[in-house]
């Protein structure tokens, strides 16, 4: 990977160089008065220091587990603040820069318990309202066992408590269940210990730190730019996957309307492309103050899936250094939005399974705690009567959802300023 990397870089920095010299206007004759050379560009130094209500990022929110930390249902506003500070080296090279940028959650930094279910571990089922939750079945047939719930909307049933107790003293062995030998299998039982657990919702799990190398010339046919992005998480725990990500990108912008642009990201490990068609600019009022806008136009491409991601804009003012704005952006196609398969749209959902693009989520606010357990597992018993717990997909257990917005709106404040 290292050496891709650098060859990539190269190659950016071959290819720069190759458009600003073949499309740069014409050298002025060297000792010409009305011509003085160049002098030497210096390095400079431009500071962004950024506070948003909402990471959003190609129309994606990075901060949606503020709802399920705080057992809400989706919506389209939120304050999960984080501070976002970003630093641009010019160097002496004219076009070369580098740039450090990052994101930092300043609330619901930490994990906790958010569905507050008594389990094995981190989204573990419930084993208080669960029927036989851990999954015993008679030795004779394999089929499982009809042991109740230790609690149900019925209240406590002492006897599968004890039985309960009984098979965390003695598992994994051969155990009497009502009179019937059964076998524990530690189908769900996995050495842990029954408890409260914090899931893996943390704000802090998406902190990010990127670096890009960016290479920019202006030419008589167009404004290009080349470049090479690093994304770092750099506090993601144990939530598994990789915590580097690396994009190349082209951006071009027409030499007599430099405001619109369009730029190309394409992902180095999954070849993932995403492209932005943008304008943007200001009206100054004074030499102080000015009205800043701008609207881009997200199109993504992924395996199986492609098209329009997200239509975001900005309005907002800039005084001294000093701007504030507010934020909009659609999502037109959920399939990029939902954490889900995107490669099937199935009605997973009749089997409590999630479906592509239809925009539906487990619902914070009905899934959690030991109420909304007791609901949701007699909705199941009720749909499940007579022993058809079995569907072509699963065994099915009810699942409340929710469509998540197709707007979302943020607001953000900073100060910039060069040296």
């Amino acid at each position: 990977m290292k050496k891709n990397l650098s060859r990539i870089v190269l190659l950016i920095l071959i290819l720069g160089f190759s458009v600003s010299t073949v499309f740069a206007q014409e050298p002025a004759p060297a000792n010409d008065p009305a011509n003085p050379e160049p002098k030497t560009s210096l390095a400079s130094v431009d500071v962004d220091v950024v506070f948003v209500t909402d990471y959003v990022f190609r129309g994606v929110s990075l901060h949606d587990n503020y709802f399920v930390q705080e057992g809400k249902s989706y919506e389209g506003y939120k304050f999960a603040p984080a501070f976002q500070p970003s630093v641009t080296v010019s160097s002496p090279v004219d076009g070369l820069s580098f740039n450090l940028w990052g994101s930092f959650a300043m609330t619901h930094r930490d994990d906790m318990d958010s569905d507050k279910r008594f389990q094995f571990g981190p989204g573990d089922i419930d084993l208080l309202t669960t029927p036989n939750p851990l999954g015993l079945t008679d030795p004779a047939t394999g089929n499982p066992l009809a042991v109740p719930a230790i609690v149900s909307t019925s209240g406590l049933d002492p006897n599968a408590f004890a039985l309960f107790n009984s098979i965390l003293q003695h598992a994994p062995q051969q155990i009497l269940a009502n009179g019937i030998a059964a076998w524990y299998g530690g189908y769900n039982y996995q050495g842990g210990t029954p408890g409260l657990y914090n899931e893996a919702n943390g704000l802090s799990r998406v902190d990010e730190l990127d670096f890009t190398l960016d290479y920019s010339t202006e030419t008589k046919i167009g404004n290009f730019s080349f470049g090479i992005v690093n994304y770092a998480l750099v506090n993601q725990k144990s939530m598994g996957g990789s915590s580097f990500y690396h994009e190349v990108y082209f951006a071009y912008a027409l030499p007599f309307f430099s405001d619109l642009s369009v730029k190309v990201f394409s992902d180095v490990q999954t070849n993932n492309l995403y492209s932005n068609l943008s304008y943007g600019s200001s009206f100054e009022f004074t030499e102080d103050l000015s009205l800043d806008y701008a609207a881009g136009v997200g199109y993504g491409v992924r395996n199986r899936l492609q098209g329009i991601q997200d239509v975001t804009g900005s309005l907002g003012f800039t005084f001294k250094g000093f701007s504030i704005s507010g934020n909009v952006s659609h999502r037109p196609n959920m399939a990029f939005i939902e954490a889900s398969d995107p490669n099937t749209k199935m009605p997973l959902w009749l089997n409590g399974g999630s479906t592509a693009a239809d925009g539906m989520v487990e619902d914070p606010s009905r899934v959690n705690g030991i109420m909304n357990s007791l609901i949701n597992q007699a909705i199941t018993n009720e749909l499940t009567q007579g022993g058809a717990n079995t569907l072509a997909y699963g065994e099915y257990q009810y699942i409340p959802r929710t469509k998540l917005p197709t707007n979302i709106y943020w607001i953000s404040m900073g100060y910039s300023t060069s040296f």
